[in-house]
């Protein structure tokens, strides 16, 4: 299983360094299969120093592509083969199409496709009426690229049942002393939509319970020992 990180030398006049980076493996927790990476980025977009009181569209697109350059040019010269490549997105991006645009331009100059890529967001950042949220997943899929939602810290996304359709991964933790209803519903939402969800902090011998519950996928599974 691949573990990469790459440090980016720092340039404060621009907001567009490229943060540290590292891939996780994903797994199938019945069959042991590597089935996709997770990009985890040391350094987010909103952890960034802000120069303005409010960030244009335009510094979040750069960033955005400075970042998939950076992640493009890691998994080709390790010749990585996991797929998809699971990249998250600012919170802040949610709406803006420029960001579709700029990332379609990053992957014409790379020796990957957009099939490769999903780009995730975060559960709390889709608050908008379905409609929109719909639209905006709907203008990275006309690109090729994939949608995935991260829902480790919040599962209250108002998304249609059709809007699932769109959608890759959906990424949870799940609670340690109780089953939370609420994640139940949005994790049988996003699998009878034929989404696959992709667990954290679970362990390889539950395997065939969280499957039970739609969940056949791990970021980093562990052993009892």
């Amino acid at each position: 299983m691949h573990s990469f990180h790459i440090s980016a030398k720092t340039d404060q006049a621009t907001l567009a360094n490229l943060p540290s980076i590292r891939f996780r493996p994903s797994v199938h927790l019945l069959s042991g299969d590597l089935v996709g990476a997770y990009v985890d980025l040391r350094c987010k977009f909103e952890d960034r120093p802000s120069f303005h009181l409010h960030e244009t569209s335009s510094r979040i697109s750069d960033w955005v592509a400075d970042t998939l350059k950076s992640v493009c040019k890691l998994a080709t010269e390790d010749n990585m083969v996991e797929r998809p490549i699971v990249l998250p997105l600012p919170a802040a991006s949610f709406g803006n199409t420029d960001i579709v645009t700029t990332c379609s331009n990053v992957m014409a100059n790379s020796r990957l496709c957009p099939q490769e890529f999903c780009f995730e967001l975060t559960d709390s950042a889709l608050v908008e009426d379905p409609k929109h949220i719909t639209a905006f997943f709907r203008s990275f899929r006309q690109r090729g690229f994939r949608i995935g939602v991260d829902a480790r810290k919040s599962w209250q996304a108002n998304i249609a049942p059709s809007t699932w359709l769109m959608v890759d991964t959906l990424r949870v933790t799940l609670p340690t002393d109780h089953v939370d209803v609420d994640l139940v519903n949005q994790i049988e939402a996003a699998r009878a939509a034929g989404v696959a969800v992709v667990a954290e902090k679970v362990l390889w011998r539950d395997g065939e319970r969280l499957a039970d519950l739609g969940i056949e996928y791990a970021l980093d599974p562990r052993t009892d020992a």
